[in-house]
């Protein structure tokens, strides 16, 4: 199928938790709760878009603080969008800089 330059489309079938364990930093940020991002080197946050449940990840990671709707308001205005831990992250802000014309971040 041809691609249509004002036309993106991107289903995202895995939860979005893997983004923000992504960047623990963000996470730290938006929970304001310290010493996360200190976990960010451990193999499973180096690319969480393979974890299972990545929701129950972050709620273990931050004892209970993370809630679905509101620890992402809170997150994501720290998110870092030059992050390429999370690879479905990383096609989903191309694909949004592209169709706004700007491919660099």
């Amino acid at each position: 199928m041809p691609e249509k330059p004002d036309v993106f489309v991107r289903i995202a079938c895995h939860e979005l938790e893997s983004w923000y364990l992504a960047d623990l930093e963000a996470v730290e940020q938006g929970l304001g709760i310290r010493g996360l991002k200190r976990h960010q080197n451990k193999k499973k946050y180096r690319n969480p878009d393979r974890l299972s449940s990545p929701s129950t990840e972050l709620e273990k990671l931050t004892k209970g603080v993370y809630q679905k709707v509101s620890g992402s308001r809170a997150i994501g205005p720290y998110l870092h969008l030059a992050n390429e831990r999370s690879n479905s992250f990383r096609v989903f802000i191309s694909g949004l800089q592209r169709i706004a014309g700007n491919e660099e971040a």
